[in-house]
């Protein structure tokens, strides 16, 4: 293990000047993410770090990081599609990966190569660490990161998430009340969706399986059409919005998710914990067909994902490994949700929006041919639409004899794939 130096002194109050300066240089007008004379552009890993082009790049990976992790998700859901199990689990994997580096960067933390720094609240990039690989520095940073205090000049992932319009923060407390326990169990959500890259870094088979080691010579699970279509709707029935930056259902998971390790923790009976929960409901002012939605949910089987993703039981090592892919896909599902609600926060401290960046949007148009969006002022939470028109089909997809069925549903396929909608949902440009 490197020499870490405290990352509390990393600052994200720092982020957003360092993100109005890149503004304020017309680097975007140009249509241009960093000056070409940057050397990070090119090679992020110079010999000597030079502060301006430092903290330029660290700026701008918060979002060019979130956007590659988006792109990896709808890889990994390409792969799926056609029983790729190592493709989905390395494409998975580094949609993690690059979530986790994003949320990272809005926090002051830059990991590159052997190498990491902070910026501090002073605007100087200061040395992190040397000598430690990129994904076992990515897991001990973002570890620290979620254990940090609320002192700390952070973004706390318990106030990004806010189901019902309520910070994580206000459930946990109501909750618990009297009980020092929310920042514990917020951190340990962080920490858990985190766990491949952690794990794989301290054991490296289960990631070399899928990135090194020829697929075909262990059995995996081979799917069928349902089984596909049903983690696909899954998958999606998370990111469903209801507006822009908001994804209720995702954001009432993690609240079950917190509620449920905190009966488990406390040794809760079932009696005293539904007794709490009638408090908090109490507590938070909920309106009654708020509170009935809330219990049906939480008592009933809604929310329940695949079992590869139980907030209790980790899957052990080996256990399950035929489903191990699909729990990185969740997991990395939870990370990007999380690292696109603090891009969102960064971009409106920041004033940057659609005019700033349209030259990405119109280049993420072209590339995903996305034409119905490639207007002024268009409001992407339409393209849902797209979603839920393929899911139908998939869903009333009758046999072809002379076509395997990804081939006579190649288009609703492909529409499903196309996660960057969830992330233009989420900055809500």
């Amino acid at each position: 293990m490197a020499n870490y130096v405290d990352i509390a002194q990393a600052s994200s109050t720092a982020v957003r000047q360092c993100l109005l300066d890149v503004k304020h240089s017309g680097v975007l007008g140009r249509g241009l993410f960093l000056d070409p004379a940057n050397d990070f552009r090119v090679t992020p890993q110079p010999s000597s770090v030079d502060q301006a082009k430092a903290k330029a790049y660290l700026a701008i990976s918060t979002i060019t990081h979130l956007h590659d992790g988006w792109c990896y998700l709808g890889s990994a859901l390409r792969s799926l599609f056609h029983n790729e199990v190592g493709g989905c689990g390395h494409a998975a994997y580094y949609a993690e990966l690059r979530a986790a580096l994003s949320f990272l960067a809005v926090n002051g933390v830059l990991i590159l190569n052997n190498k990491g720094f902070y910026l501090n609240s002073s605007l100087v990039i200061e040395p992190l660490y040397q000598g430690e690989n990129t994904h076992k520095a990515v897991w001990h940073s973002l570890d620290k990161v979620a254990s940090l205090s609320s002192a700390c000049d952070v973004v706390r992932f318990e106030t990004l998430i806010q189901p019902d319009g309520i910070s994580l923060k206000d459930w946990i407390d109501a909750f618990s009340k009297g009980i020092s326990i929310s920042a514990a169990s917020c951190s340990r959500f962080l920490s858990y969706c985190g766990m491949d890259i952690g794990k794989y870094e301290n054991d490296r088979d289960a990631r070399n399986k899928y990135s090194y080691s020829p697929c075909d010579v262990e059995s995996y699970q081979e799917r069928d059409q349902s089984e596909i279509c049903d983690l696909i709707k899954m998958i999606w029935r998370l990111f469903e919005p209801d507006a822009v930056g908001r994804f209720p259902k995702i954001d009432k998971f993690v609240l079950w998710f917190l509620l449920r390790g905190l009966k488990k923790n406390l040794n809760m009976p079932c009696r005293a914990y539904k007794g709490r929960i009638a408090r908090m409901c109490a507590d938070l002012a909920l309106s009654d067909i708020k509170k009935e939605q809330l219990l049906s949910e939480i008592y009933g089987k809604r929310h329940r994902l695949h079992p590869m993703f139980d907030p209790i039981n980790q899957c052990a090592s080996g256990k399950g490994a035929e489903d191990l892919h699909v729990g990185v896909v969740l997991r990395a599902c939870f990370l990007l949700r999380l690292a696109t609600a603090a891009c969102r926060n960064l971009l409106q401290a920041t004033g940057i929006g659609e005019p700033e960046l349209r030259f990405w949007l119109r280049r993420m148009q072209r590339c995903r041919f996305m034409w119905q969006a490639a207007v002024d002022g268009y409001d992407y939470c339409d393209l849902w639409n797209d979603i839920s028109l393929s899911q139908e089909s998939l869903d009333t997809y009758a046999p072809v004899d002379s076509d395997p069925w990804n081939v006579t549903e190649a288009g609703a396929l492909e529409v499903v794939s196309r996660t960057e909608y969830a992330m233009l949902w989420g900055l809500g440009l």
